[in-house]
């Protein structure tokens, strides 16, 4: 049974890091998710966070209960991450409506078959009109689940690398 405990234990710091550095990397990186598919299930993932803090403290709490200030501190600690954590993912859901949508492939890159240059508008659940907010952007894959975007002036672009559909 400890090592079931050990396993569970070790699964779930595995799952939280995991979360922990894509988020980090996503941020940093300034990546989107090649297709809302794996998008979603992403951040339907992302709700089994607090349960996994849950599975730490539980870990935690089955061996005798810290009587130091130090062992209550950290007990005190996972229980506030989990709620925090969970606090912070519903008001996430919810301030999370909008997301940039490809329209249409405006060129294509001669050299990398990756790289494109497309038109893109904001789609919000709360707003009808998404098709006022509109951007262009270069956009090119990277690695297996995400695309990195930047924007892109259409006049300025070098016709001999990119080609039309």
């Amino acid at each position: 049974m400890p090592q079931i405990r050990k396993a569970i234990f070790i699964l779930a710091i595995g799952f939280i890091s995991f979360y922990l550095l894509t988020v980090g990397f996503i941020v940093l990186q300034d990546l989107e998710f090649k297709s809302a598919d794996i998008e979603s299930l992403y951040y339907k993932g992302s709700w089994l966070l607090p349960l996994a803090v849950l599975l730490i403290l539980t870990g935690t709490l089955k061996q005798p209960l810290p009587t130091s200030k130090w062992g209550l501190t950290i007990v005190a600690i996972t229980v506030l991450l989990a709620l925090v954590t969970s606090i912070v993912l519903f008001l996430g859901s919810l301030i999370r409506t909008c997301q940039w949508s490809a329209m249409e492939v405006i060129y294509k890159s001669k050299n990398d078959t990756g790289k494109k240059i497309i038109k893109q508008r904001l789609d919000c659940i709360v707003n009808e009109e998404s098709t006022l907010t509109q951007r262009i952007v270069e956009q090119r894959s990277c690695f297996i689940f995400f695309t990195q975007s930047r924007l892109v002036d259409t006049t300025r672009i070098d016709q001999t690398i990119w080609v039309k559909p």
